[in-house]
């Protein structure tokens, strides 16, 4: 019994011994971390979960103004000012919901001024892994954040340098080596100080361009000469820049080299201005030298011819040599000279756009031309340009066309008094058939029926003679310029529905509906009876041509005009042939010139009268749908040509 009770004993004083050695082990790493946690230079707190301020080291307290052991129940309300409490509190309570680290930049306040913090932020856990708190611990920064931003100003301020000069400084040291900082090239390029060293800066050149940049620079360093080339940079946005190098040897009394300095200028919108006068200049001379026209180039003030193309050339049988030694006026005859400079100097005033005139060609024959003269910019100085034209075959061939022109006005002339004496001397003998004519209806009840068809056949062929021969009387009046008009005020409603209603009995013979569709329409100042014979042509004509269906009179105001529509569903037109209805005795169609009758002068002195009256007529048509003939005639009789009174 005894024994056993020994036994217990011991193995109870050895589990003492365990857990003193334990306890002692725990007190030890505990003075450890605390010792840690009071000497290093980074300031810790520890909060609970409802971030009220549990512990901190001394350095957070020193910030403070407290002893660490003051800290315990307080919130960051009693330490710093209302907004930076309450942000800190929000990004705390965000790290114990989400359970997780932050690693963030915060500002800071010690002695009242602003400071900058590294934090790092975490949530604490208990055994069974629930959030209980936060620990965090923070550094100043404040330092490292000036000499940041002093260095993205720097930068900034470099590249605003570089944007305003279009320059990058640098230098080497004697061997062509950088080793020194050339902030003005990395603030250009992106690269940072360690890409530039040595032959660094050469990966910010062109592919292209490396090589020859390269071998010119080391020639250069080698023989001691001023360094020139021409190189695209890539600037930090990936962009290529075109720059001109340009670099120095500084040399020491004994004339060894101390150091070279050199600038780089952005020369890329010289470049591309290069580029496009090159490209321009390039069309320019294609141009010239390719023209269809003679181009001349004199020098403005001696008047000294110094270019030309090859047309110049041909034009004139002298070669380029022989011409540039001549000068512009030696390009026409003497007696063409005065006439052909005042020509020049109306020109350059804008009065004219072209000069007339002759050149003297190589063997003495004087050529027309046509000439555009203007004052040209060459590589900055003016030049007097001078593009001309052979007319020669031009004025020829308006020559036979005004002879032709003046021929066919003789020949229309003459038709035209031809028909009108023919038409007069006929008006005679039709006089005396009508007379005859009336006798004979005065005996038609003794005829046989075979007799009265053959008098009806008379009177009809005898009505459309009489017809035809006032129509050519009419238009000739009109040719000639002797036709009048007697223009007054009329009643365009009135007229219309007149004209409507006489024009009914044959529309209702063909079974057809004429229909008005006429609003509220002003005087207009007009002949009346031309008026009328313009609807009266064109309505019947409508009439004539639709076998079924119907015709509508249309009538609107227009500004200040009057539009008068005939609208039909008749055989209609194809649009080949509308252009040919205003001419002289044309019929669209022979058949339906001998199945509708007709002179193929209707529409022909309609279209004149409305034209004498300041109007015109329009035509729409599709064929075996109908037409549309629509008239537009002035309210106040603007525009009378001539002949109308």
């Amino acid at each position: 019994m005894k024994k056993n009770i020994d036994l217990k004993l011991d193995k109870c004083l050895i589990k003492l011994e365990d857990e003193k050695k334990k306890e002692d082990m725990l007190r030890s790493s505990e003075e450890k971390f605390r010792t840690l946690i009071e000497n290093i230079p980074q300031k810790i707190f520890l909060k609970d979960k409802n971030l009220v301020y549990i512990s901190c080291n001394k350095h957070y307290a020193d910030d403070l103004k407290i002893k660490p052991d003051e800290i315990k129940g307080k919130t960051d309300y009693e330490f710093y000012p209302k907004k930076l409490a309450e942000k800190y509190r929000k990004d705390d309570k965000k790290i114990i919901k989400a359970g997780k680290t932050v690693d963030i930049e915060e500002e800071y306040i010690k002695d009242g001024q602003k400071l900058f913090v590294h934090t790092i932020k975490t949530s604490v856990k208990d055994r069974k892994g629930k959030i209980i708190g936060i620990l965090g611990i923070f550094w100043e920064i404040t330092e490292q954040k000036k000499v940041a931003d002093a260095l993205k100003e720097s930068e900034a301020r470099y590249r605003s340098f570089i944007e305003v000069t279009g320059q990058l400084g640098w230098t080497t040291n004697p061997q062509g080596l950088i080793t020194e900082d050339i902030p003005t090239w990395r603030a250009f390029t992106g690269q940072s100080y360690g890409e530039v060293k040595g032959y660094g800066w050469v990966k910010a050149i062109h592919p292209d361009d490396i090589n020859r940049t390269k071998q010119i620079w080391e020639n250069a360093v080698k023989t001691k000469r001023i360094y020139e080339v021409e190189y695209r940079a890539r600037r930090h946005d990936g962009i290529y820049r075109w720059f001109l190098a340009r670099g120095i040897p500084v040399l020491k009394k004994d004339k060894s080299i101390q150091e070279w300095v050199g600038t780089c200028t952005d020369i890329t919108e010289k470049k591309k201005a290069e580029e496009a006068l090159k490209e321009s200049e390039e069309k320019f001379r294609n141009f010239f030298e390719n023209s269809n026209d003679a181009i001349f180039v004199a020098d403005v003030g001696t008047r000294q011819l110094v270019d030309c193309n090859k047309k110049a050339e041909r034009l004139l049988g002298y070669s380029r040599k022989e011409i540039i030694f001549m000068k512009a006026d030696s390009l026409h005859p003497k007696d063409k000279i005065k006439e052909t400079m005042e020509g020049f100097k109306k020109q350059m005033e804008g009065k004219i756009d072209i000069v007339e005139s002759e050149v003297l060609t190589k063997d003495k024959k004087r050529v027309l031309v046509a000439i555009n003269a203007s004052i040209v910019n060459i590589k900055g100085r003016p030049y007097l340009q001078g593009i001309f034209r052979d007319i020669t075959e031009e004025k020829r061939a308006q020559e036979i066309i005004k002879k032709e022109i003046e021929r066919m006005k003789e020949i229309d002339e003459a038709k035209t008094n031809f028909l009108n004496i023919v038409s007069h001397e006929m008006k005679t003998p039709l006089t005396a058939i009508n007379a005859h004519l009336g006798v004979m209806d005065d005996l038609k009840t003794n005829l046989s029926e075979q007799e009265l068809l053959s008098l009806e056949a008379i009177k009809r062929n005898n009505y459309l003679l009489k017809s035809l021969i006032d129509n050519i009387l009419e238009l000739s009046r009109i040719e000639a310029g002797k036709f009048e008009l007697n223009f007054s005020k009329i009643n365009l409603e009135k007229i219309i529905k007149e004209v409507k209603s006489n024009l009914e009995i044959l529309s209702e013979k063909k079974g057809l509906q004429l229909i008005l569709d006429v609003g509220k329409l002003p005087e207009i100042l007009a002949d009346e009876m031309r008026v009328r014979e313009i609807l009266n042509n064109l309505i019947s004509n409508s009439i004539k041509f639709t076998d079924k269906g119907w015709i509508k009179v249309k009538a609107e105001k227009k500004d200040n005009h009057v539009v008068i529509s005939i609208i039909d569903t008749g055989i209609g037109i194809s649009k080949d042939k509308i252009n040919n209805l205003f001419q002289k005795f044309y019929q669209i169609d022979p058949s339906i010139g001998r199945r509708f009758g007709g002179t193929g002068l209707g529409l022909v002195i309609t279209k004149q009268l409305i034209e004498l009256q300041g109007g015109k007529i329009t035509v729409a048509s599709t064929y075996g749908k109908g037409s549309t003939f629509s008239v537009t005639l002035p309210i106040n009789g603007n525009n009378l040509k001539g002949g109308a009174k």
